[in-house]
């Protein structure tokens, strides 16, 4: 029995890398719905904290703007930051 998968592109989609000092990665998907809304999500993977893992987080409520939703993920990763380690802090944003 074959199978065959079929990927399209439904939204453009921008990635941006994230790092903490302590080691500590997140994953910033901007989405582009139309032409002017945009929703997000941040991935956090941490392999530090005693509760390691990895968890997606949306950011709401969609935006008319890129730039509104990257800076709600960033406040957001500063907020997961501030939690889990005070002294963690984001140390490298590649945005490529």
């Amino acid at each position: 029995m074959s199978t065959v998968s079929s990927v399209t592109q439904s939204r453009s989609v921008h990635d941006i890398n994230v790092k903490s000092g302590e080691g500590r990665d997140f994953i910033i998907d901007i989405y582009q719905e139309n032409a002017d809304i945009y929703d997000s999500t941040v991935t956090v993977l941490d392999n530090i904290s005693n509760t390691k893992g990895s968890w997606c987080y949306n950011t709401t409520p969609a935006t008319s703007s890129a730039n509104d939703n990257f800076k709600a993920v960033v406040e957001l990763i500063l907020q997961y930051l501030s939690a889990v380690d005070a002294n963690d802090s984001i140390t490298d944003i590649h945005n490529p």
